[in-house]
């Protein structure tokens, strides 16, 4: 299978679409040696030896509000969770992502992305034996989110961090992240106004609007510093069908 092979090989992703993010090549460096860039209509494949190349046409599908890369060779379609800083890659049968990385114009290693599971917040939502608990902000895994758990929009509810960590910047992914059930991103809410503050440091307090995308945003605490933060829901884009607030991940730059 040719998405096995991404695991393992360089890759290089040539793609174009009629958005600004698209209007230059932009390369992704992933976590096992493998690289993505993207520009015009073309994937192409290459392992450790440059015998290992394969090409392969491509489309891009922009269903609301995911965009999916779609092989026309393989007839495989992947959902991709894009920035210009962070590109991660999935497929429809592993949670996992297939591909990550991190635009070097802006992120110098995969190393500086920190999965955190110190995570802690003032309430989760408990469905049957299902939990979304706070643990699962720091994992990247589609499915598997935080959601709050009190009545109405979960206005006020709070994610905090266990313990201080060096930080200095945040990459956020809203709503509920699903490639089989993609209608789960709107039928819940989605976190639209935060306040962030430091329990190290009672002079730090930023605000920030997000936008309604489940594509990774980048949110800048404009110093590298050790923080204990506290991240408050301050308003949310409702949900078409669900009062719930849901957060895809929540990953840590150094």
């Amino acid at each position: 299978m040719m998405i096995r092979k991404i695991s393992n090989m360089l890759v290089i992703l040539l793609v174009f679409l009629g958005s600004p993010l698209f209007s230059k090549e932009i390369l992704y460096h992933g976590d096992l040696g493998t690289s993505i860039s993207l520009n015009d209509m073309t994937l192409i494949q290459v392992g450790k030896f440059e015998r290992e190349k394969h090409e392969y046409n491509i489309s891009i599908n922009e269903e609301e509000p995911f965009t999916y890369i779609q092989n026309l060779d393989t007839k495989e379609k992947w959902l991709s969770l894009i920035s210009d800083e962070l590109l991660f890659m999935y497929n429809s049968t592993d949670s996992d992502p297939l591909f990550w990385g991190v635009n070097k114009n802006y992120i110098n290693s995969t190393e500086l992305i920190i999965y955190s599971s110190d995570f802690l917040s003032s309430s989760y939502l408990v469905e049957g034996k299902t939990t979304y608990l706070p643990k699962f902000l720091g994992n990247t895994a589609l499915d598997k989110l935080w959601v709050e758990g009190v009545p109405g929009h979960g206005i006020g509810e709070t994610i905090s961090f266990s313990k201080p960590i060096l930080v200095e910047n945040l990459y956020l992914s809203n709503g509920y992240v699903s490639y089989n059930k993609p209608y789960l991103y709107c039928y819940n809410n989605r976190v639209k106004k935060i306040k962030i503050t430091d329990e190290l440091d009672d002079t730090f307090e930023m605000t920030f609007t997000l936008d309604d995308t489940p594509n990774p945003q980048k949110i800048d605490l404009e110093s590298k510093e050790v923080r204990k933060l506290i991240i408050e829901i301050q308003d949310i884009y409702p949900g078409s069908k669900w009062d719930d607030t849901c957060i895809n991940f929540i990953l840590v730059e150094l």
